[in-house]
């Protein structure tokens, strides 16, 4: 029962991140496109930082703090 609690809270937190992702949207800086989140975070230095996608291929890792 745990696991599933667990499973669940994780997809809620997943949604909720991509909901506030796709919000605020990043624009690409070499083809002025919008850029999409593509589901993958880190953390470095103490900093929250999300890979965002543009359609042509280019990828960045945007800081969101």
């Amino acid at each position: 029962m745990r696991k599933l609690g667990r499973m669940v809270m994780a997809s809620v937190v997943a949604l909720a991140l991509w909901f506030h992702l796709s919000i605020w949207g990043v624009e690409c800086p070499v083809h002025d496109t919008d850029m999409y989140f593509t589901g993958r975070s880190k953390v470095k230095n103490g900093h929250m930082f999300y890979l965002y996608r543009c359609p042509l291929g280019d990828s960045y890792w945007v800081r969101q703090d």
